[in-house]
Order: C-alpha cells, then sequence, then structure tokens
C-alpha cells in the first residue's frame, strides 16, 4: 500500500507536533461542503488535504488569522493545486494572505506554538 501524504508528513502542519504527540487528522483545503459545486473526487483528493493536530485542525476551522498561518505552510503545489480548482479568489478569501501576524494570533494557538517549539 501507497504511503500517504499524511504519513509521509508524520506531524501537524501548524505547530509541527510530530503525529507521535498528536493523531493528526486532516483538514481539507477545499471544504467538504462544497461538493454540490465541486466534484467529490477533488474534495477527496489526498492533495486537497493537510495533517492536522486536533487542537490546532478546531482553531483552523474556527479563525481566519490562523487560516492565514495555515496558508502560509502551504506548499507551492498545495497553493496552486487550489487555485486552479476553485481560483484564487476564493483561495485569498477563505485562506487570506497577510503579513503581520503578530496581534492577531489567538491565545490558544499561542500556547500550542510555544508547547511545540515553532
Amino acid at each position: 500500500m501507497a504511503e500517504s501524504k499524511r504519513d509521509r508528513e508524520g506531524r501537524c502542519r501548524l505547530c509541527l507536533r510530530p503525529k507521535s504527540v498528536r493523531r493528526l487528522t486532516r483538514h481539507h483545503l477545499i471544504p467538504k461542503r462544497r461538493r454540490r459545486r465541486i466534484p467529490l473526487v477533488l474534495i477527496n483528493n489526498e492533495r486537497n488535504t493537510v495533517p492536522l493536530c486536533r487542537p490546532c485542525h478546531d482553531l483552523v476551522e474556527e479563525d481566519l488569522t490562523v487560516r492565514s498561518m495555515l496558508r502560509r505552510r502551504l506548499t507551492v503545489d498545495e497553493e496552486q493545486w487550489v487555485i486552479d480548482v476553485v481560483g484564487r479568489e476564493w483561495l485569498n478569501r477563505v485562506y487570506p494572505y497577510w503579513r503581520d501576524l503578530g496581534v492577531g494570533v489567538p491565545a490558544e494557538l499561542r500556547r500550542i506554538l510555544v508547547r511545540a517549539g515553532s
């Protein structure tokens, strides 16, 4: 069986904790709720997911600032794939690329990042 991207990375994309510390979940860059407009085969594509630990996954789902932080950790190929499927405008709206994140980082994420040493 081929090794999945999630298994290869072996750590949360946001806080960089290894999967041995926290169980990893798969965050869909293009959400499953868009399946009416986008074929399910694209939504469930491995290129549409990034590994996140549960605390980081919850924060990404709730907070635009955290999504901006996640966008900074996407590979060029991942970002381009999302642009090809839904367009740059959608990506910029859902995962904004903000240059200065120091002020808006939620306290919970700061605690996670400090504990992880990122």
